[in-house]
């Protein structure tokens, strides 16, 4: 803690301030990369708790392109190839609120 935070309205109060805070994580992931279809792709998978104490996976896919109209087309076709699994959870999700608890 630095010095003009450690002690700023009462002796150590930037510690203290440390020691009472919550604290998540830890959270952890996996990085991979592959192809799909001829393009490079990164996978990352994060196995996050939250407050609650529940595990859950999630899988994030980043297709390494520059163009946007050729990200979008492969991802609609990994949207299909995951569906045909049905393994795939159609919505949004932010890992931040998942991992407060507040999804």
């Amino acid at each position: 803690m630095p010095g003009k935070e450690e002690n700023w309205k009462t002796k150590n109060w930037g510690t203290d301030l440390i020691d009472l805070a919550k604290k998540y994580g830890p959270v952890y992931y996996k990085k991979y990369s592959g192809t799909f279809e001829n393009i490079d792709l990164d996978i990352e998978l994060w196995e996050i708790e939250n407050i609650l104490g529940k595990k859950e996976m999630i899988v994030e896919l980043s297709f390494k392109t520059d163009l946007y109209d050729e990200a979008e087309y492969y991802r609609q076709k990994m949207i299909k190839v995951l569906d045909g699994y049905e393994i795939l959870v159609h919505g949004d999700s932010l890992k931040t609120q998942k991992i407060l608890g507040i999804e």
